[in-house]
């Protein structure tokens, strides 16, 4: 039937061409592209277009983002040829690195070179070239272009502007290229453990950074080989015990030989300190800890319970006091004399005289809130400790002293009773 049907065919009619398989227009040929015809002049104008919703400004916090948006450019419209740099370029057989991703490893010289070899000729490779340059020159903000252009010899070879060049000149003028700058990348990486509390904690915005880092080192040609030990003490400096146990397990077995890459790493610790945080476990208290806020809580109850029960009748049935919003009277300000006493009764009521406040005030100077608040350099499970042994000590005085008074009154009752039976 089928054969029939083909012999049945109109003759006139030309069979269907396939057409030619691509995954974007720009890679359906690699031959040269007519710019004069609607087509060329459209895939130019894609082409060239800016690169992302906002200029780059030589930014290296925004190297990564750029450098992914030209890379995106350069596989849909066959940049290829042109960002592939071949080591040797007169060997037959080349082995190439590409710019785009190892623009550390290549020289401007050599990559001039390489340009000079296709720039001038009417070649798809000085199209894509030329159009690379464009969409670069496109991309950057007008500050960037200030400090770029002025490198105009550097990326134009016979005074045609060379894509991978610009792109060179650009990551150059991006990062400072001095020695100096490459050991304070170093000691960054080395820091990571006191970085880690600049960013609250945050393990996420910590690989970001150290990603940028490690980009900084290969924009100059530079590697780093002791990541592995730099991320693990960075890791541990985290607050989160449930984390840090992770990472300290972690850290054994790559010591007793298992197989372990800073990036490998880095999505392991990315991964758990997110899957903690989602599930509200993130810093949550430790088992001593909860005992601790538990007891506190329970002594902060039985202390103004006691404060309640320690008030005058009066008070405890509501008789107004003064209030807050009220002066206080001017000789609440008047400080004692140097040989006067701290302490004094005024209209039946017993006042204190507060260094802390500068005023008189019915607590003590020992039992100041304002006074005793910890210090900057006391870490707060210390701090509830200091609090948690203040108010048992106390607690235990005010037992202490009931016991004694009550073995004063039973002391008098037994001499009384001696007394009358004599």
């Amino acid at each position: 039937m089928a054969d029939a049907h083909a012999n049945n065919a109109d003759p006139n009619i030309a069979a269907p061409v396939a057409a030619p398989f691509a995954l974007s227009p720009g890679l359906s040929s690699h031959q040269v592209i007519d710019f004069s015809t609607r087509e060329g002049s459209r895939l130019y104008e894609m082409a060239t277009k800016q690169i992302g919703d906002e200029r780059f400004d030589c930014d290296p916090g925004r190297m990564r983002s750029f450098i992914e948006g030209l890379s995106i450019r350069a596989s849909n419209f066959g940049w290829g040829p042109i960002f592939n740099i071949p080591d040797n370029i007169e060997a037959i057989v080349q082995n190439t690195t590409n710019l785009l991703s190892n623009y550390g490893d290549i020289t401007l010289e050599h990559i001039q070179d390489h340009a000079r070899t296709y720039i001038s000729t009417p070649s798809r490779a000085a199209q894509d070239s030329y159009m690379a340059a464009n969409c670069l020159i496109s991309s950057l903000s007008p500050t960037a272009i200030d400090r770029i252009t002025i490198w105009r010899d550097q990326y134009t070879i016979n005074g045609i502007p060379s894509g991978p060049c610009l792109f060179k000149v650009i990551i150059r003028e991006t990062y400072i290229d001095t020695n100096a700058t490459v050991t304070h990348i170093r000691t960054q990486l080395s820091s990571l453990d006191q970085y880690l509390p600049k960013i609250q904690l945050n393990i996420t915005k910590m690989n970001q950074q150290v990603k940028q880092l490690l980009e900084g080192l290969a924009a100059r040609g530079e590697t780093t080989n002791d990541l592995l030990a730099n991320l693990f003490k960075g890791y541990k400096a985290a607050s989160d015990r449930t984390f840090v146990n992770y990472i300290l397990k972690k850290e054994e077995d790559y010591h007793e030989g298992l197989p372990m890459t800073p990036d490998h790493l880095m999505n392991l610790a990315d991964n758990k300190y997110k899957t903690l945080v989602q599930l509200s476990l993130w810093n949550a208290p430790s088992p001593e800890e909860e005992k601790i806020l538990t007891l506190e809580a329970k002594l902060q109850k039985l202390e103004s319970k006691k404060k309640t029960e320690n008030k005058p009748k009066h008070q405890v049935k509501g008789k107004p006091q003064r209030n807050r919003n009220t002066p206080k009277p001017d000789w609440m300000s008047v400080p004692p004399k140097d040989d006067e006493p701290k302490q004094k009764t005024v209209e039946k009521s017993e006042y204190f005289w507060c260094d802390k406040h500068n005023s008189w005030g019915k607590h003590k100077m020992v039992d100041c809130r304002q006074a005793n608040i910890r210090k900057p350099g006391t870490s707060k499970p210390e701090a509830k400790k200091e609090r948690l042994v203040k108010a048992l000590a106390a607690l235990l005085d005010d037992s202490d002293s009931e016991q004694d008074d009550n073995d004063e009154e039973y002391s008098d009752e037994s001499d009384n009773e001696a007394s009358d039976s004599e």
